[in-house]
């Protein structure tokens, strides 16, 4: 699933979780889900995981410093 864009000077936790909502909303999985993220403070809050938790998400993070491990789903996607 690709979360959809929302927009704010900042990436806060609040921010990925109100586009996080908006993309669970929209497609309405039926079977769990991967998200990956990399390991910004906003992936690892409590609320984070609430979330992930409560929706049958299943969370998939980048080891430290390899900010190039999504790149192809990015070129797949267009992102």
């Amino acid at each position: 699933m690709v979360m959809p864009p929302v927009m704010q000077s900042r990436q806060t936790t609040d921010v990925v979780l109100q586009a996080l909502h908006m993309a669970v909303w929209r497609r309405k999985p039926k079977q769990r889900v991967l998200v990956h993220s990399d390991q910004g403070s906003q992936f690892t809050s409590m609320d984070w995981a609430a979330f992930i938790r409560a929706h049958n998400l299943e969370h998939s993070m980048s080891r430290r410093g390899n900010c190039h491990d999504c790149e192809k789903m990015h070129a797949v996607w267009k992102v």
